[in-house]
């Protein structure tokens, strides 16, 4: 067992593939977890990884290359945040 902390904007998907280098691993780390596999992790959660992931391709060049994958950025819409009025949009 392994155990990995989770950055900013990492999602548990992100996760499988890092690790498994497929996305069916997102099931074993919710199970083991025990968490939903759209659960949002706030940076410095502690994800439990089972050893039972193998070594592959995608999970060397990860490993090699010193990447944390980290795709769960909120995206927001700009007319909103800033108000519609503020944008120019109505007067």
């Amino acid at each position: 067992m392994s155990k990995l902390i989770t950055i900013q904007n990492q999602s548990l998907l992100d996760i499988a593939i890092e690790k498994y280098g497929e996305v069916s691993g997102i099931f074993d780390l919710a199970l083991k977890n025990e968490i939903s596999i759209t659960s949002e992790n706030l940076p410095g959660t502690i994800i439990e990884v089972p050893v039972n992931f193998r070594l592959n391709e995608v999970t060397n060049y990860f490993y090699k290359n010193s990447i944390a994958i980290a795709t769960n950025e909120k995206q927001t819409n700009f007319l909103f945040e800033t108000g519609l009025f503020e944008t120019g949009l109505f007067e």
